[in-house]
């Protein structure tokens, strides 16, 4: 389900994308008519939605504990703003990189990033396939895979190699997103689940803000332009994440 919630999530970026797309030619401010369609997510949320069944507990001592996160959900918390911050760094800088080599127009750079996420679709419907073979590689899959096409995207000569590495990242790189919320939740109870949730949120978002501030202090150092610095930068980090999380061990999942 979470691989499920992944791909839908990049198939609504991808067809939002792709309207604005088509609402920027007439107005820029055309486009904040988008958000209407909240207005219909809202009533289908207040209609269809349950409310979820939340256990009781004794004693306010009891709550207390149950809420109290194990060291382990922290760490994968913080591994979490690290993966968003880098996704974050790539979309960030994808338009300018673009720009700087000569790869197309604004329409060029907003269609790539309408089937990046259609490769994010197609990661989150083959999540738990690939889970069941690959377990705990799954990550560093996502890491190592992602490593190698901004490799590919900074080595790139023309449009098209570029266009695919694009997408090859957002794909590969959409089954670390599941993965950490799925490790992350395993073995707590469902009070620790909703205040992880709550977290893991928290952390996304955060990792929002502090990207721009991050990767233009980071792309001051290197040899080339900032933006060709900060592919470098997210290269190597991603390569980092890869090798640790590739050798390191971690406490058997249930």
């Amino acid at each position: 389900m979470l691989g499920y919630q992944t791909g839908l999530s990049a198939l609504g970026n991808a067809i939002l994308l792709g309207l604005a797309g088509l609402l920027i030619s007439l107005s820029w401010h055309a486009v904040f008519w988008l958000y209407g369609l909240l207005v219909i997510v809202a009533g289908g949320v207040a209609w269809f939605v349950p409310e979820p069944t939340v256990p009781s507990t004794t004693t306010n001592h009891a709550r207390t504990e149950k809420t109290q996160l194990p060291r382990h959900q922290w760490t994968l918390l913080g591994l979490t703003f690290i993966t968003y911050l880098l996704i974050w760094g790539v979309q960030l800088k994808l338009p300018s990189y673009f720009s700087a080599r000569h790869f197309g127009n604004a329409a060029t750079i907003n269609l790539t990033l309408a089937a990046m996420n259609i490769g994010g679709l197609l990661a989150g419907l083959t999540f738990g396939y690939l889970y069941r073979y690959l377990h705990r590689f799954t990550l560093t899959l996502g890491y190592a895979g992602a490593a190698i096409s901004v490799l590919v995207l900074w080595l790139a000569s023309n449009a098209t190699v570029a266009i695919g590495a694009a997408v090859f990242f957002n794909f590969i790189y959409s089954y670390t997103g599941p993965y950490l919320v799925f490790t992350s939740n395993t073995g707590l109870d469902t009070i620790q689940v909703n205040v992880l949730s709550s977290y893991l949120t928290i952390a996304t978002i955060i990792s929002a803000f502090f990207a721009p501030l991050v990767w233009n202090s980071l792309g001051q150092l290197g040899p080339q332009t900032l933006t060709a610095n900060v592919l470098i930068w997210i290269m190597l980090i991603l390569g980092g994440l890869a090798l640790i999380t590739g050798s390191h061990h971690p406490r058997k999942e249930v």
